[in-house]
């Protein structure tokens, strides 16, 4: 999905197929969710840098190139409605994996180039990378422990981070008074852990199931762990949300193996910046010497 096809966001109808391009009739409400919908991927093309040369490859760090945000774009719209249509209370844990289910997933992401479906890869890599950071694990929160903890007086109590109404395609603006400190700091020092690294990437695989516009409201918001349950709770979580994880990855696997790609390789070389939306070059140099 282009950004020419980015309505077909707001008017994702399950009745029709999703693999099939249409061109759906312009409003100025349409023009008011695309418009909404284009901010969330415009954040995620600022946070994409930090998290693709994190700490030990900040020298390598740079701007997007154009090309290289419309990719990240792209992607994200393509999350986003995978999201939309499969990430779905009707979708559980014992029946996602039944045969109808999967050839309806994969039927949408063999519409995709493999070039495209590598940048799906690396922008969903970027996504479990925001989540982790939001839920992290208890050696994660032991090693943070040792900061200044004094930052909690900046803290307003009991006072919501977010409005069910933010980013909500179908609901006005809403504005959210702003702590002192941008919340990312602030978790540091106040989430609670979520257990050990196979818990997390349990917790992660459930997570993955919200739509880049939640996960960017976790993000700016979430301050503890009741604040994230809170909010899937508030957005249609439940007994079919946790310990069932995401679909996507899978679906993901499933057609590149089709087209007779190593996908473990493909996974590696996505994560090591020579596959995905954004390789480097000296690294790609590197590789083909």
């Amino acid at each position: 999905m282009s950004q020419k096809s980015l309505p077909d966001l707001p008017t994702e109808i399950l009745s029709y197929p999703l693999h099939v391009k249409r061109t759906p009739v312009l409003s100025f409400s349409l023009l008011v969710q695309v418009s909404r919908i284009g901010r969330v991927a415009t954040w995620f093309e600022s946070m994409y840098p930090k998290i693709r040369w994190d700490s030990e490859k900040a020298y390598l760090r740079r701007e997007l190139a154009v090309s290289e945000a419309r990719a990240l774009r792209r992607a994200i719209y393509r999350m986003w409605l995978f999201s939309l249509a499969f990430h779905t209370p009707e979708v559980t844990r014992t029946n996602r994996m039944h045969a109808a289910l999967i050839a309806n997933r994969c039927r949408l992401l063999r519409a995709w180039s493999t070039d495209e479906l590598l940048e799906l890869e690396d922008a969903r890599c970027s996504l479990e990378s925001i989540l982790a950071s939001i839920c992290p694990t208890n050696g994660q929160v032991f090693w943070n422990s040792g900061a200044d903890t004094s930052l909690s007086r900046f803290l307003q109590p009991q006072r919501p981070r977010y409005c069910s109404q933010f980013y909500d395609a179908h609901a006005e603006a809403t504005e959210v008074e702003p702590y002192s400190i941008p919340a990312p700091e602030l978790r540091v020092q106040t989430m609670e852990g979520w257990g050990d690294d196979v818990d997390q990437y349990h917790i992660l695989s459930s997570m993955l199931k919200l739509n880049p516009s939640q996960v960017v409201r976790l993000y700016e918001n979430a301050l503890r762990r009741r604040d994230v349950e809170g909010f899937v709770d508030e957005h249609g979580g439940g007994n079919w949300f946790w310990d069932n994880g995401e679909t996507m990855l899978h679906t993901w696997m499933l057609v590149l193996h089709g087209r007779g790609l190593p996908v473990h390789e493909v996974r590696e070389k996505i994560c090591s910046g020579l596959l995905g939306i954004a390789v480097d070059d000296e690294k790609y140099a590197m590789e083909v010497r």
